[in-house]
């Protein structure tokens, strides 16, 4: 077990994914990468729109976002939205356990724990799980065992 002192040193690397008037978080180490697509016609067939996963509402259409996603089993699948992403690094004791109340009442899944990130909690979401929600959506593309893009 680590010393409070090493935990204090102890970096998370995140993406934050800024919706229209949503912030969400994701492990960096899942990410493999992001394209900015010009136009929907842009997206493979194969990419994961949001909408069916995340509950964002109404979407801005400021820039169309391919992100990729790493697997458990090291394939890869994409993730497309509407919004802007930022790379941070925060202390690990910027990283909150979700409250019991929460955690007992929640209903999506995917809400792993809460960061502390500009004066406002934020949610980090499990890429697993938001994995698994494309998959029982019918989203067999989110099974990919292909090389990472």
């Amino acid at each position: 077990m680590k010393s409070p002192a090493e935990l204090d040193r102890l970096q998370l690397s995140l993406v934050v994914v800024h919706l229209a008037h949503l912030s969400l978080v994701l492990d960096a180490t899942w990410v493999a990468g992001c394209q900015t697509l010009k136009q929907a016609s842009d997206l493979p067939a194969t990419a994961v729109p949001a909408a069916a996963l995340w509950p964002i509402g109404e979407q801005s259409r400021e820039s169309l976002r391919l992100l990729t996603l790493k697997t458990p089993e090291g394939g890869s699948w994409q993730l497309a939205f509407y919004g802007q992403l930022e790379f941070i690094q925060l202390p690990a004791q910027d990283l909150h356990p979700l409250p019991a109340l929460m955690q007992r009442r929640k209903t999506w899944p995917a809400v792993k724990a809460l960061i502390s990130h500009q004066g406002c909690l934020r949610v980090l979401l499990d890429v697993p799980t938001l994995q698994q929600q494309a998959l029982e959506a019918g989203y067999s593309q989110a099974n990919s065992r292909s090389q990472l893009v």
